[in-house]
């Protein structure tokens, strides 16, 4: 007989050895799976708590803004989907039923309410803002500013803006140095 057969006691060798192989693997399988289920609770209950906290700020800031037209606004996950939405009266109202200027409104609240959420601390922290008031006439920019005015000590904030009457407005010192300084 040619090399290609094996005694008997090396392929019981080799199932005992595939054998210790099978149980490692499989060991390895449940402690990943454990880990995954861990770290999407995890992630679950951080992505709560942290909706649940911005939408305070974002139900304040956004009724603010519209002045009180809106009484309250939310961001909430639907599987993969954010959606905002606001309450006008007794009915919801989605981002996408809103009219550009108020959806603008929304996003804008929706920045600073993140911006709250993700820096909490006393240290002031930069915020970049790119045409943030392109679509807001003077009174929502006034409302806008005031609640800029809010995170005062707390915010560097940087306006970006091709709006030569945005830059008058916040040049004329309609708003305080936000490092806590004078107009």
């Amino acid at each position: 007989m040619g090399g290609s057969l094996k005694e008997p006691g090396a392929i019981e060798d080799a199932i005992a050895q595939l054998e210790e192989e099978i149980k490692a693997v499989s060991a390895r399988k449940e402690a990943l799976g454990l880990a995954f289920r861990l770290l999407t609770d995890c992630m679950t209950s951080h992505e709560e708590g942290y909706f649940k906290t911005c939408n305070g700020s974002l139900s304040s800031l956004f009724t603010g803004i519209t002045g009180g037209r809106y009484s309250g606004a939310a961001i909430e996950k639907k599987g993969n989907e954010i959606i905002l939405k606001a309450v006008s009266g007794n009915r919801e109202v989605r981002e996408i039923q809103m009219s550009g200027g108020t959806a603008e409104q929304m996003y804008f609240s929706l920045r600073l309410a993140l911006y709250a959420g993700i820096y909490p601390g006393d240290e002031p922290v930069p915020l970049f803002l790119d045409e943030p008031f392109a679509s807001f006439d003077g009174e929502r920019l006034t409302r806008s500013a005031g609640l800029i005015e809010g995170f005062k000590g707390r915010l560097q904030l940087f306006i970006l803006t091709h709006n030569q009457a945005i830059t008058d407005y916040f040049k004329a010192g309609k708003i305080h140095n936000l490092n806590g300084g004078g107009k």
